[in-house]
């Protein structure tokens, strides 16, 4: 055990920043007490030399695409994945670059994708018994993936996941001064107050819901209504909850709340609240007014909101004499963050589980990201490369131009990933895609499990907040740009595929 002690997760390199100081301590107590639990699991094992060797002697076990064994490719200790794996049935290298990863809340801890990266290889270890590829360990695949999902959230708890570059910027952009953190703090005690009053909730609450047989748009739209909802639940002093129903999933469950209970209480009759619904449409002060605590009708019952509004349209066109009578606490930020201060208040900052990772083929250190947005009805499996050629061929150049190496192509069609990715072959860059064949939320009635949800959507979604830079293509997508604003991308960084020019929302 000594050969592969879990201790050689953690190079011997410095600790960089005083957050990783201070969580080493418990970090050390987490492997201490997986290794002990992964080891009396599997000792007795044949599967055992197996797990091992891959993940410490700096050997790649992973398989290709097809499950066709790949070649190995000696891994050292400071290197990761740049992964170019192979999607065609063939067996291929696995390549890998010399960039640190990045490390949890801004800091540059260059070994936290080896705990990722065990994570993968333990998961695939444990799975590969049953598909009789003579690696795996007798657990079988169920108790494999029982295992994993609750390391997952293990993992997740301490913080070791990666998050985005720009996660840190948060304070800054939303919350600067002493007022303004007291603000929303001081929203969070309300809640937490009037959550346990029954009179409280049946006269305040507020419910933004976009539940089944609700029409809300896509995700895009579902995340700017619900953040223009918070604003309005903190102007007016409005408990705050959340139904959010979409594919057979509760959105609820892919998001980590960060100080507020938001589902509804059972003592909140729903069927009893005042409901208005604005899709497309909608003055933000007229909307902010109807919740006042004025003693008028609409503050003797809870309200149930269904909508999609335009809110950084609102912020850009009344950051003035406006936006000050109806948000004076939310004048310093920009149209562009006022839907990623209002997501994060919600909940914690974006982390790619081992699921997402896996579906977007385990993701380099320093990756953008170029959205081609394509039509609704363009979403699927259809449609031909070629059509869509010549728009990725320029968002590609304009990556090389900008010395983006790394690409994950995000789109909601197959053939635009396959022309990506062709495209990328012959301009020498690493062209990233997700496994999963696209979903609207809104156009779609599949009934989805958690797995096949995140495929589908919420692993891009995820990975596009831990971007560096976003190209945008086709018609406006706040699937991406919420992303942006969500993982507090710099105004710079937001790229017209077109012009390759900087523009917030491509510029439209």
């Amino acid at each position: 055990l000594a050969d592969i002690s879990l201790l050689r997760l953690y190079s011997t390199e410095p600790v960089a920043t005083a957050s990783r100081q201070e969580r080493m301590p418990a970090v050390w107590s987490v492997f201490f007490i997986l290794s002990c639990t992964l080891f009396s699991g599997c000792f007795a094992s044949r599967g055992l030399r197996e797990v091992a060797r891959p993940l410490f002697d700096g050997q790649s076990r992973h398989s290709t695409g097809s499950g066709v064994g790949g070649d190995h490719v000696r891994l050292s200790d400071r290197h990761r994945p740049n992964h170019s794996v192979s999607r065609d049935g063939k067996a291929g290298k696995h390549v890998f670059d010399e960039s640190p990863v990045r490390g949890t809340d801004n800091s540059s801890i260059k070994d936290h994708w080896k705990a990722i990266e065990f994570g993968h290889g333990i998961k695939k270890h444990l799975s590969d018994g049953h598909r009789g590829l003579d690696s795996g360990s007798e657990f079988g695949s169920e108790g494999g993936s029982v295992w994993m999902a609750n390391m997952d959230q293990f993992i997740s708890t301490m913080g070791l996941w990666v998050r985005g570059p720009y996660s840190g910027r948060y304070d800054e952009t939303c919350q600067p001064t002493a007022a303004t953190k007291e603000k929303w703090a001081s929203y969070k005690q309300f809640h937490t107050d009037c959550s346990k009053k029954r009179e409280c909730l049946q006269k305040r609450a507020l419910v933004w819901k976009c539940g089944v047989g609700n029409f809300c748009g896509g995700l895009g739209d579902n995340i700017k209504g619900l953040a223009f909802t918070v604003y309005a639940a903190i102007q007016s002093q409005r408990p705050l909850y959340i139904v959010w129903n979409r594919l057979g999933q509760d959105i609820l469950n892919f998001f980590a709340s960060d100080g507020m209970d938001l589902t509804p209480p059972s003592n909140v009759h729903l069927d009893t609240c005042a409901t208005r619904t604005f899709i497309n449409r909608g003055d933000g002060g007229e909307l902010i007014n109807s919740l006042s605590t004025n003693g008028g009708v609409h503050d003797a019952h809870c309200v149930t909101w269904a909508n999609n509004f335009q809110i950084n349209n609102w912020f850009s066109q009344n950051h003035g004499t406006e936006l000050q009578q109806h948000l004076p606490w939310a004048t310093h930020i920009k149209p562009q963050y006022s839907v990623g201060c209002a997501m994060r208040f919600l909940f914690k900052p974006a982390e790619l589980t081992h699921e997402d990772r896996s579906n977007v083929f385990q993701l380099p250190e320093h990756f953008s990201v170029i959205h081609y947005r394509v039509g609704d009805g363009e979403i699927g499996d259809g449609g031909n490369p070629a059509a869509y050629t010549e728009p990725i061929k320029k968002a590609l150049q304009c990556a090389s131009a900008k010395k983006i190496s790394n690409v994950l192509f995000l789109s909601g069609n197959q053939a635009a990933k396959a022309a990506a990715r062709a495209l990328g072959k012959t301009m020498g860059l690493n062209v990233i895609e997700s496994a999963g064949v696209a979903k609207h939320t809104d156009h779609d009635s599949s009934k989805l499990q958690p797995d096949e949800f995140r495929s589908s959507l919420w692993s891009e979604f995820m990975a596009a907040q831990q971007a560096e830079h976003l190209i945008a293509l086709g018609r406006f997508s706040g699937f991406s740009i919420w992303a942006a604003s969500m993982g507090f991308m710099p105004l710079d960084n937001v790229i017209d595929g077109n012009s390759c020019k900087v523009g917030w929302g491509s510029g439209r």
